[in-house]
């Protein structure tokens, strides 16, 4: 988690701006089904974006090329 700076901001922002809608728009806990599913989707893909990583990073420590073991 917070190994991608960019999905990391993009993730912090969604919960942030769905948080926001949810206390000054929407003005409290959501009053219904279509409510809670907006904001628990909202929560959910910030989250997705907190955990995801960055398409151009690599869990590899080294720059080795690859090869195929036989």
């Amino acid at each position: 988690m917070f190994s991608s700076p960019i999905t990391t901001i993009f993730g912090t922002i969604i919960i942030v701006l769905t948080w926001l809608n949810q206390a000054f728009v929407e003005q409290g806990i959501p009053k219904d089904g279509k409510g809670w599913v907006t904001f628990l989707i909202g929560n959910v893909t910030g989250l997705a974006g907190l955990f995801a990583k960055d398409f151009n990073k690599s869990n590899s420590g080294t720059n080795a090329p690859t090869h195929t073991v036989s």
